[in-house]
């Protein structure tokens, strides 16, 4: 990873997805790939009104936001995205369940939340929160256990397809 890119490593918070909220709200704007990691939230959220629940350092608790250099026109590209930054650090038996599921077989190991940020009839940025349960990954993918010591190459994955998004558009605009 570059290291350019703002990384805040927390021991607890009320939600990496708030705090980026946070963020933005204090700082007006964020830099593409601003990431928050946490070692525990106290109220974790998921898709709607459920609640992510998890025991400290026991999860991969991430939130990165993204701007997008071409403005999205649905929330499934964001989706779409999302699932091939990820693929290439997932375990191969990791599968991704619409609309947000992190699965192997039928064990739910986390999830995706997604927040986009609409603005002129297209998605202009994204808070892509990312939770697995790590203590439940280790007894069915052994790989998976290892991600809080990959933290930096999860990061570095979503930088490096974010240049790719941006040479896309360079190249098409």
């Amino acid at each position: 990873m570059s290291g350019i890119l703002p990384f805040y490593r927390l021991k607890l918070v009320d939600s990496t997805q708030l705090e980026l909220k946070r963020m933005l709200r204090q700082q007006g704007e964020l830099k593409s790939f601003t990431a928050v990691l946490a070692a525990h939230q106290s109220q974790g959220r998921g898709r709607g009104v459920s609640k992510w629940h998890d025991s400290p350092e026991s999860s991969m608790l991430l939130s990165i936001y993204v701007k997008w250099p071409i403005p999205l026109k649905e929330s499934f590209e964001v989706n779409q995205r999302v699932c091939v930054a990820l693929k290439p650090l997932l375990p191969q038996e990791v599968l991704f369940k619409w609309p947000n599921d992190l699965m192997i077989g039928m064990k739910k190991l986390g999830g995706m939340l997604i927040e986009n940020h609409w603005s002129g009839g297209g998605i202009k940025s994204s808070s892509i929160g990312i939770g697995i349960n790590l203590d439940r990954a280790r007894y069915f993918c052994a790989e998976l256990h290892e991600l809080p010591a990959r933290y930096d190459t999860v990061c570095g994955c979503f930088e490096l397809w974010g240049q790719s998004e941006l040479d896309h558009a360079n190249s098409h605009g």
